[in-house]
Order: C-alpha cells, then structure tokens, then sequence
C-alpha cells in the first residue's frame, strides 16, 4: 500500500513538473511552482523524484512512456510493433503509428529541454543524451527495414539513420503543430510521406 501510493505520488510529481517545464520553461520553473501544481510539499517533490535536473530528466522520461510503467520503452509491446512487419513500408507505418502519440506527449517539454541547453549544463547533458536515446530508436527502424527488405536505390543505412532521427524530433512537431498550426493527423501524413520516400523512395 505504501509503495503504491509512493509510485502515485512521484507520477503525480513528474506529470505537474513536465506540464510546468513546457509551459514556463526549466530556469522559469521552480520546485515551489512544482510542489504547488502537484499538491504536495517541496519536501515531498525532493523525496519522490530529486532535485531540479532529475526532475526534468525523469519527467521527459515520463512523458515518453505516458505512464508510470517501468517497463522500458524498447522493451514494450508498443515498440514491438514495428519491429514484426513483413514489408519496409509496413514497417515505417508502424512505426509512424507509435511515433505519433509519443510526439504530441513531448514536443512541448522537448522544446524547454532544447530552450534550457543553452544555459544550464545538466540541461545540455539531457538534450544531448536525450539525441543519443533518438538515434539509436532510428537505427532499431532501419534495422527492422532491412530486415525484411532494402532502402531506396543509393541510400545508405548510416544516412538512413539520420532521416529518421531528425524527422522524429520532438522540436520539428513542435514547430509544425504548436506554433504553425497544424493538425496532429496533419502532420502524422506528412511525415510518414518523407519517412517513406526518404527511405523506400515511394512517391
């Protein structure tokens, strides 16, 4: 009973920190605003998750999975999914598919990690290990392309990696959905367009 209401009281915690985070921003965001949004202490904030940094790194992970799951994201069925396709297009629809609602969870808190890199040096470790985690999500895709199939004539599999990790990024939803306009489906059509003509050549 008291383990469940710790793993309630940390989600609690992570959600209000990272709705906070994307709309303040990390230097705009203090734990008072946090411990206030999520109806607890600070003392409590400190206790659930920790200081400031892994509180943003902890709730962009949170933000991620969409739940207090522990099960690792590769590791879950979700993720899966687009790794048991018999076709490269097949594969990148899928994926396109597990992608979408991951992207509009993140694309706020994506952008404050980005805006605070530049200012704060823990910030600037979890962006970029955060590119680190987005490339190697790339390559699980292409490998899984190339699993069951190849990549359009003269592309190579490095440069295929790279097409995948930036059409994925939180900060290019970001910028299409939230200050552009666009509709979520909007934008999921379009990018499963490029993904697939980038990589499959398909018109």
């Amino acid at each position: 009973m008291r383990a469940q209401q710790a793993r309630t009281t940390r989600w609690t915690v992570l959600r209000a920190a990272a709705r906070l985070f994307a709309e303040q921003g990390y230097v705009g965001t203090s734990i008072a605003d946090i411990a206030r949004e999520a109806g607890v202490s600070r003392a409590t904030v400190s206790s659930a998750v920790g200081p400031k940094a892994l509180l943003l790194k902890q709730a962009y992970d949170a933000t991620i999975a969409g739940d207090d799951d522990p099960t690792p994201i590769p590791a879950r069925a979700t993720t899966g999914s687009f790794r048991d396709q018999p076709t490269p297009s097949a594969v990148l629809e899928a994926y396109i598919a597990h992608a979408g609602p991951i992207s509009a969870r993140i694309a706020g808190l994506s952008e404050a990690v980005r805006g605070a890199a530049g200012a704060d040096a823990d910030a600037r470790a979890l962006w970029n290990e955060i590119q680190g985690q987005r490339h190697r999500a790339a390559r699980m895709v292409v490998d899984a392309v190339l699993a069951v199939g190849e990549l359009r004539d003269g592309l190579d599999p490095e440069t295929a990696i790279d097409l995948v990790w930036i059409l994925n990024d939180g900060t290019l939803y970001n910028s299409m959905v939230h200050l552009r306009g666009w509709s979520h489906e909007q934008f999921q059509a379009w990018r499963a367009d490029a993904i697939k003509n980038q990589l499959l050549g398909v018109p």
